[in-house]
């Protein structure tokens, strides 16, 4: 990227908790409307309610109970009240997007629709099949095999960990961030 430029790219992938399968962590992008807590660096415990903003959503449904804790590292201007960007590798570039390019080998196409990445393109293939979505994002997540392998693991942890969810409703407040996001 030309010197001035900045964009949050491919290091900030989610993981699971090694002790405790129901809790995750990761990095998102916060509108830049939240109150002030939201500032870059700031820390949210994120709980899921098993509902999505996109109606009957199955893998929302199977979040219920889940918890992530997450760092806001960005501002997405684009993002609305009350919501947060989830990073995830395959999870589609959004409207600003810097990292078209900086993986060598990897074209803005290859890594799906622009908004929702991955799974939009698998819902496009498969409908509401979930399993099918689910399989075929799966797949995809092979894009990273030579990639850093935390690219990889990410792509594959929005699968196995976070369902395939679209769009999930959450409910959330702010904590100190925990020494697995600030290590």
């Amino acid at each position: 990227m030309p010197a001035g430029d900045s964009a949050t790219c491919w290091d900030q992938a989610p993981f699971e908790d090694a002790d405790d399968p129901d809790i995750a962590y990761g990095f998102v992008a916060a509108t830049g409307s939240f109150p002030q807590e939201t500032t870059c660096g700031s820390c949210f415990e994120v709980e899921f309610d098993g509902t999505g903003q996109y109606g009957n959503d199955p893998g929302s449904a199977a979040l219920t109970r889940k918890r992530m804790f997450v760092q806001s590292t960005n501002i997405g201007y684009d993002v609305t009240s009350n919501h947060f960007d989830l990073m995830v590798p395959g999870g589609g570039l959004g409207i600003f997007d810097g990292c078209t390019g900086s993986l060598p080998g990897v074209s803005a196409l290859d890594l799906g629709a622009k908004y929702g990445g991955f799974l939009t393109t698998c819902r496009g293939r498969h409908g509401l099949d979930h399993a099918a979505v689910k399989k075929c994002v799966k797949d995809k997540c092979s894009l990273f095999e030579f990639s850093p392998n935390h690219l990889r693991r990410g792509c594959e942890w929005f699968v196995d960990w976070f369902e395939a969810a679209d769009n999930p409703n959450i409910r959330y407040r702010s904590v100190n961030c925990p020494s697995q996001l600030v290590a």
